[in-house]
């Protein structure tokens, strides 16, 4: 149940169902962030029974691998296609970011950590406005099968978007006689930012005031993202994700 400092970023309630996010007349879009790859086909609004909407994740990398050798015409690291949706906020002040997910097929052989078997079946992620160059990005991961509390960078960045990685979740989810259950997760994003990149390079992050105090200046988050991909391994993914919170209290 929300309560009164919950901000509700996403639930999927307003999109048509069997469609991408997009609902131009509540002015609410997802945006989709690939390099020189663009395809809607990956993410889906479904509603599953009891009238529940949700975003459906899915890519079969076997398919595509074979009509791009027939047809040569993309590369392998431009497949990657990233839904983000702007949410401008301070992180200190709503540093709680929430949501439900529940994975259904890992890429087979999958490791975030080596270049070539970097493919994630579900993954949320946090982007940092920058006064110059691109956002630092926080990606929350849930792995086939690195340990939870791993925090690297991307062995795939190439300088042009800074992002760690954080695995906050690995192997198969919980099931029922119902099928797979969805999980809740909670981030302290404020935080995680302190401890990932102001650890890193404390300097730029710290501001002196006119009594010469130095006090922490933090950049805003200027949106969230999902990714679920299965490039690198030429396999297939599929993942599920809802009910995007942020707020300033935490459930536990």
């Amino acid at each position: 149940m929300l309560v009164a400092e919950d901000v509700v970023i996403d639930d999927f309630s307003l999109y048509p169902k069997d469609q991408f996010p997009k609902s131009e007349e509540k002015n609410e879009i997802w945006g989709i962030w690939s390099r020189n790859f663009f395809s809607t086909d990956q993410y889906k609004v479904r509603e599953e029974e009891g009238g529940n909407k949700y975003l459906e994740a899915y890519t079969d990398e076997r398919i595509k691998e074979k009509k791009i050798d027939e047809e040569e015409e993309v590369e392998m690291d431009v497949k990657v296609v990233r839904l983000v949706k702007k949410n401008k906020f301070e992180a200190q002040v709503t540093p709680y970011l929430r949501w439900k997910w529940r994975v259904h097929i890992f890429p087979t052989g999958s490791e975030e950590n080596v270049q070539y078997l970097n493919d994630t079946a579900a993954s949320v992620y946090v982007y940092f406005l920058r006064q110059v160059g691109s956002p630092k990005i926080i990606q929350y991961i849930w792995s086939r099968a690195l340990p939870v509390g791993s925090v690297f960078k991307n062995p795939s960045d190439n300088g042009d978007f800074p992002t760690y990685f954080k695995i906050i979740r690995s192997g198969p989810g919980p099931q029922d006689e119902k099928g797979l259950q969805w999980v809740q997760e909670e981030v302290n994003v404020y935080q995680d930012f302190i401890d990932i990149y102001v650890k890193e390079n404390p300097d730029i992050y710290y501001k002196t005031l006119a009594n010469s105090e130095k006090v922490l200046d933090l950049p805003p988050v200027m949106g969230i993202g999902v990714l679920t991909d299965a490039n690198n391994t030429a396999t297939e993914a599929k993942a599920d994700y809802d009910d995007f919170i942020r707020s300033d209290q935490s459930l536990h």
